[in-house]
This record gives C-alpha cells, structure tokens and sequence, in this order.
C-alpha cells in the first residue's frame, strides 16, 4: 500500500475513534428514538432483537439494569406469543401433554408450512426519557383476550393458557390488544414518572 493511502486509513481510523469518545456527549443530546423491527418465526432471533432494543433504550438511559430485565421478560413473553401462538397457532393446550412434545412438534412442522412459515412478527419501539412504548404484532388471525381463562383462579393454576399475560401485565405499567387481537401495546413509565402520577392521583382525591 502507497504511503499516501495508508495515511489516510490511518486518519480515518483515528477520526472513528474520537468520534466513540464523543457519543456519551451525543446521547445527552437524544430525547427518543423509534425502532421497527421486521422477523421471522425464529425464536433463536428473540434475544438478540431484545439486545438491540435494549440498546436504544439504553441510548437515552431510561431505565437500570433490573428494570430492564423487567422489560426483557415482558418483550420475550410477548414476541414469542407473537411467533407461536398468532404466526403459527399452535394452542398452549398442547404444552399439558407428553411433557410438552406435541406442542413443539406443531412449531417445527408449521414453520415449513403455508401459510404460517410466510408470516412475520413486527415489533415498534418508540422509547423517550418519560416512557417506552412497545408494539408487537403478528400476521396470525388473532384471538379473542376475553376467552383466555383467567391465571390467578386457583383452579387454573395447572393451565399453561393465559401465564405469559400475567407476567407481561406484571412487568409493565400499561398493557392492550386491538380488536382483532393480533398486536400488543405495553408501556413502561420511568419509574419517577410513575411516582408522580400515583401523587397527582393521591391528589385527586
């Protein structure tokens, strides 16, 4: 290689550099960020998707490290959901025999299938410095949330059907379904956020 274009690698090289040193700078100066993520029935993708919202959220440092993980478990429960039961339909009665095997049976062979294998999971992440806001939706027919029975009924504690809801409903501050019952809104309020709301209510009253 030529003097001359070494030189320039070696400045352009050096230019990347300062500039990471800069991006800390740079980060105070983001106040949100909207993310749209397109993906296949391919749970192996599921964590890294979350690693990389993870990292926008992180961007304009919105939440801790245990609150995160809150979210993280709220985002997996429900794009896995997305992928399995709406993509897919496979039903989680299957999950309550032979250790689960006809369930997951059913996942691989309609991942070869049509139309399920054609199906995608979009996922919508609009995050500032007050809440972040995930939309997760699936090309499924959809369900109808009124029908699944209802997980802290005692005599539903055996049944796989309804348990991924609770723990979303549980992580987040704010959870909702379309009418067709194929997409999910949740919403998690930084946690001084959620603070003065209960104090303007408390006010309220």
């Amino acid at each position: 290689m030529a003097v001359a274009p070494l030189i320039l690698v070696i400045k352009k090289i050096l230019g990347h550099s300062l500039a990471e040193n800069h991006l800390h700078g740079v980060d105070t100066l983001i106040h949100g960020t909207h993310l749209n993520i397109r993906l296949s029935n391919d749970e192996s993708l599921v964590p890294s998707v979350i690693s990389r919202l993870e990292h926008a959220v992180c961007e304009i440092d919105f939440c801790d490290e245990m609150l995160w993980m809150q979210i993280a478990m709220a985002l997996d429960e429900a794009i896995v959901n997305a992928m399995f039961h709406g993509n897919l339909e496979v039903s989680s009665a299957l999950r309550q025999t032979d250790d689960g095997k006809p369930f997951f049976d059913m996942i691989q062979s309609r991942k070869k299938m049509s139309p399920y294998q054609d199906r995608h999971v979009e996922i919508q992440m609009r995050v500032d410095r007050q809440q972040a806001e995930f939309i997760i939706t699936d090309e499924g027919p959809g369900f109808d949330i009124f029908s699944l029975p209802d997980p802290r009924d005692p005599s539903n504690l055996e049944k796989a059907s309804g348990r991924g809801l609770l723990l979303i409903h549980s992580f987040m501050d704010k959870v909702t379904h379309n009418e067709r019952g194929n997409q999910i809104t949740m919403i998690k309020r930084k946690p001084d956020d959620r603070a003065s709301l209960s104090d303007d209510a408390d006010k309220t009253h």
